[in-house]
């Protein structure tokens, strides 16, 4: 991400840079989503209700409000 700020800002606006850019944030959204539904489920296993819905509601904490198109490459 850093890389692609720093090109950013060498070439501001650039539609490639901007592109990849969403994509990396799309990717480690959904990386950081993915470790907490296993954390939430091992959670939701063990018993532990309470700490599994907490752990799903700041899942949803990370999923933007809006769309983020997934680049088909």
């Amino acid at each position: 991400m850093d890389e692609l700020d720093k090109a950013l800002t060498a070439t501001p606006g650039n539609p490639e840079i901007l592109k990849a850019r969403e994509q990396v944030q799309y990717d480690e959204r959904m990386d950081e989503v993915k470790k907490r539904i296993d954390m939430a489920t091992e959670q939701l296993n063990a018993g532990d209700v309470d700490s599994a819905k907490k752990e799903f509601q700041n899942i949803l904490a990370i999923i933007p409000k809006e769309k983020i198109q997934k680049s088909e490459n």
